[in-house]
C-alpha cells in the first residue's frame, strides 16, 4: 500500500480577491515501495499571470513577527515585484483569470492523477490539511 504525502504550494491572483488562488507547485513523498526507499517528486506550474506570495517573517526562536508579500510571475520568471495592496484587477483580466486558472487546475488534476495511478496511491496526505482541501474541491 503506497502512500503519498503532498504539499501544495498555491498563489494569490494580484489584484484579485483573496479566494482567488492558483497552483504553482506540488511536492510529493511516495512512501511503501517494496525496497522500503522514499520517492520523492516535484512540479511546477508556470503561468503568465501576477500572484501574491506570502511568508511569514520569524524571530531567532521561531515566532512569527510579520508577513512578507511579495508578487511574482512564473511564466516570465519575474520574482521580486513590487507589492501593491491598493492594486486591483481590471475587469477585462478576470475572464483571463477564470480561463487560466482552470487550465493550471486541469494540469494539476492530470498531473496527481498520473502519479497516483503509476505508484498505485492508496492513501494521500496533504500537508495543507483544510486549506488544501479547500482549494482543491
Amino acid at each position: 500500500m503506497n502512500i503519498a504525502f503532498l504539499d501544495l504550494e498555491f498563489g494569490q491572483v494580484y489584484g484579485s480577491y483573496r479566494r482567488d488562488f492558483i497552483p504553482i507547485e506540488i511536492g510529493a513523498v511516495i512512501s511503501g515501495s517494496e525496497d522500503d526507499a522514499p520517492v520523492l517528486l516535484s512540479k511546477e506550474f508556470h503561468c503568465d499571470i501576477d500572484l501574491v506570495l506570502r511568508k511569514n517573517i520569524t524571530d531567532p526562536v521561531g515566532k512569527t513577527v510579520g508577513l512578507e508579500e511579495r508578487v511574482v510571475n512564473t511564466g516570465r520568471k519575474e520574482h521580486q515585484k513590487q507589492f501593491d495592496p491598493s492594486y486591483r484587477l481590471p475587469k477585462n483580466g478576470k475572464k483571463a483569470l477564470r480561463e487560466l486558472s482552470n487550465q493550471t487546475f486541469i494540469e494539476l488534476r492530470e498531473y496527481t492523477q498520473a502519479l497516483f495511478n503509476q505508484y498505485d496511491i492508496a492513501q494521500i496526505v496533504l500537508f495543507g490539511g483544510r486549506e488544501d482541501r479547500n482549494l482543491l474541491s
